[in-house]
């Protein structure tokens, strides 16, 4: 969250993804998100965790110049989106991450650019 660009932000994100394949903590993340859905406690952490990466993003996308009136709803379906590539990343190697990444920048650019 501490990039200074969108850009910025992908390539941190980029640069990520071997550690992100290997490490076993972000795959235990994605599992317990899911086991949330069946258990109180866990779903609490999960919320939890959830809402401090829209936090994250919610600053750092409020820094970018995105209205305060769209803020959260770019700030969530960015999350969700990120999420879901995060696991077909960790999923399946064959995904182009890096382009993926490059293809979602885009698009939030050119919502972000059409709202202004």
């Amino acid at each position: 969250m501490a990039a200074s660009s969108l850009t910025a932000y992908i390539d941190k994100c980029v640069e990520s993804i071997p550690r992100i394949r290997r490490n076993k903590n972000f795959k235990f993340l994605f599992a317990a998100m899911l086991e949330g859905a069946h258990d109180a406690d866990i779903k609490a952490a999960a919320i939890e965790q959830i809402r401090a990466f829209r936090g994250g993003l919610r600053v750092f996308l409020t820094g970018q110049g995105v209205p305060d009136d769209d803020v959260g709803r770019y700030t969530a379906i960015m999350a969700a989106a990120m999420d879901g590539l995060m696991i077909h990343f960790m999923l399946d190697p064959s995904t182009d991450a890096e382009g993926a990444l490059r293809t979602f920048e885009k698009m939030v650019e050119l919502a972000v650019r059409a709202r202004r």
